[in-house]
């Protein structure tokens, strides 16, 4: 899950590929949400991940 919001830019998403009608109107939405919603959940996930790391990390370090 680390370079989510990267593949999304580059299309690597779960949505399927657009199709020549979504060009019809000259105007393509972009799934800035998605790609807003992954990079909050990378943010978040890694940051509990890190402050996981270092209570372990100073438990640890406190045992010994």
């Amino acid at each position: 899950m680390f370079f989510t919001h990267f593949a999304a830019l580059f299309g690597e998403t779960e949505h399927p590929p657009l199709s020549a009608s979504e060009f019809s109107d000259g105007f393509v939405e972009i799934p800035y949400f998605f790609l807003l919603k992954q990079i909050v959940l990378d943010v978040i996930i890694k940051y509990f991940l890190y402050n996981l790391y270092m209570s372990i990390f100073a438990f640890v370090k406190k045992i010994s």
